[in-house]
């Protein structure tokens, strides 16, 4: 017998998911290669935890921003750590937009792919590595002159704090991304 001959995986088993794209309030367009921009943006720092968004790949829709977590030895964080997937106890993060619209960081499993939100912060675990995660926070769509980037870990002891980002880069960086395959029609967006 063969590993894989004794092994059944009911997911296995299961229909396979529809071969259609992922609505772009959900995700990243499959079909398009991002223009990279460093950000390096802190939003919470204390003598043993920080948490700051340190990139972003950009697509003509929607910006994947990469949100660091680390922490020293001494702190106990539960994991994995998602951003929103634990409610007001966990990591909780936010994005007021220019225009008063807000949405809330939270996993993919809690967004419905039926219906576009006005807009959305879909977090998804990219690392874990020891003392520190990093997560995907995908933003659709992409904003139009600054967004406040709003975040409180109350079981860490951190209240709210509020940063303001410019994105004039990411939106010139919009401009940049590349269809991955140039004579096909891209996904709608």
């Amino acid at each position: 017998m063969r590993f894989f001959d004794e092994v059944i995986d009911p997911a296995w088993l299961s229909a396979p998911r529809s071969a259609s794209p992922d609505p772009p309030w959900l995700g990243p367009p499959y079909d398009v290669l991002p223009a990279h921009v460093e950000t390096h943006l802190e939003l919470t720092r204390t003598i043993d935890l920080a948490v700051w968004i340190t990139g972003a790949a950009v697509f003509p829709c929607g910006v994947s921003f990469e949100l660091q977590v680390r922490w020293s030895g001494g702190r106990q964080v539960h994991l994995p750590l998602v951003a929103g997937d634990r409610g007001r106890n966990g990591l909780c993060l936010g994005a007021l937009f220019d225009d008063g619209r807000r949405a809330l960081a939270v996993p993919l499993r809690r967004h419905s792919a039926e219906f576009a939100p006005a807009q959305s912060l879909v977090a998804a675990p990219l690392r874990t590595r020891q003392y520190q995660v990093t997560n995907e926070i995908w933003m659709w769509p992409l904003p139009n002159v600054s967004v406040t980037w709003v975040l409180e870990w109350r079981a860490q002891r951190v209240g709210e704090s509020r940063v303001r980002f410019d994105t004039s880069g990411i939106n010139d960086a919009a401009r940049d991304s590349r269809p991955v395959w140039p004579m096909r029609e891209p996904a709608a967006v």
